[in-house]
């Protein structure tokens, strides 16, 4: 959310691990039924995404690393996004969920 009157930017998405390097291929301010991972790279908005003045806006993006086994996918993550409009980036810690490959705040 941009609680500011003027529009902010997404400059940055990344998601941190200390061993693992995830690559964010595409990024997204909307769901539609094309956007699948067959897709990667080919589809979806470059960043900066702008975010208007006291409004919030839901980004959607796939990120991917190469693993062999779903137990190779770390316990925790870390979310890191870069706004014009803020001199620090957001940082959201995730978990993974038991025996998924989904993470949650």
């Amino acid at each position: 959310m941009n609680s500011g009157r003027t529009p902010c930017n997404v400059m940055r998405i990344q998601v941190l691990h200390e061993s693992l390097n995830f690559d964010i291929s595409d990024i997204y301010d909307e769901i539609r039924e094309d956007n699948a991972l067959r897709d990667k790279g080919k589809i979806g908005k470059q960043l900066p995404l702008q975010i208007i003045g006291n409004k919030t806006k839901k980004i959607f993006f796939i990120g991917s690393h190469k693993i062999e086994t779903l137990e190779e996918l770390p316990e925790e993550l870390s979310l890191e996004v870069t706004f014009d409009c803020r001199e620090e980036p957001l940082i959201h810690h995730m978990a993974r969920e038991s025996g998924q490959k989904t993470y949650v705040t």
